[in-house]
């Protein structure tokens, strides 16, 4: 009698397990920590507390941990970034001779994490009023790069101050 109850008491504790120790998520995907509970035994999955604090816009690895009672567990969720991100060339761009001309002032970029850019002027002189051809280049947090050809006016500035005429002075009440 006694073997059995302590198998009944065994059969009839509380457990859960996961679909796997740790799991891999593409960055800006949606991360929900209930889905990876799986063999739930002897407990209403809603009373599972969840302590989690993954950034799907950052890579890197991140610790969700799921306890009930006594029973703790952690689940290790990896943020990867293996899609590259997108540049679109903006059009009709202009500067002005001895402006500086920034990557970042070229094309939109749509990527989930941050991006670092990279301009390649091809050796070409910016200052000199001209059209060119340049290439802009985007790397996002997962190392992937994106490359895309733009257009620039290099123009002369206007320092010539507007004339207004036809104005005259008026009284309102």
């Amino acid at each position: 009698v006694l073997v059995i109850g302590v198998v009944i008491r065994i059969l009839l504790l509380p457990s859960f397990k996961f679909s796997a120790d740790s799991v891999e998520i593409e960055a800006g995907k949606t991360f929900d920590a209930e889905t990876y509970i799986t063999k739930v035994k002897n407990i209403d999955i809603n009373e599972i507390n969840i302590s989690q604090n993954v950034d799907v816009k950052k890579t890197g690895e991140y610790k969700v941990t799921y306890s009930y009672k006594k029973i703790k567990k952690t689940l290790t969720v990896k943020v990867v970034d293996t899609v590259a991100p997108v540049l679109t060339p903006k059009s009709d761009i202009s500067v002005f001779t001895g402006e500086a001309v920034m990557a970042e002032m070229l094309t939109e970029v749509d990527d989930v994490t941050e991006c670092k850019f990279e301009l390649d002027n091809r050796g070409q002189d910016l200052s000199v009023i001209g059209e060119y051809v340049v290439t802009v280049s985007a790397t996002d947090l997962g190392g992937n790069t994106s490359k895309c050809e733009v257009n620039i006016t290099v123009k002369d500035p206007d320092v010539t101050p507007p004339i207004i005429k036809g104005a005259k002075n008026t009284s309102i009440t």
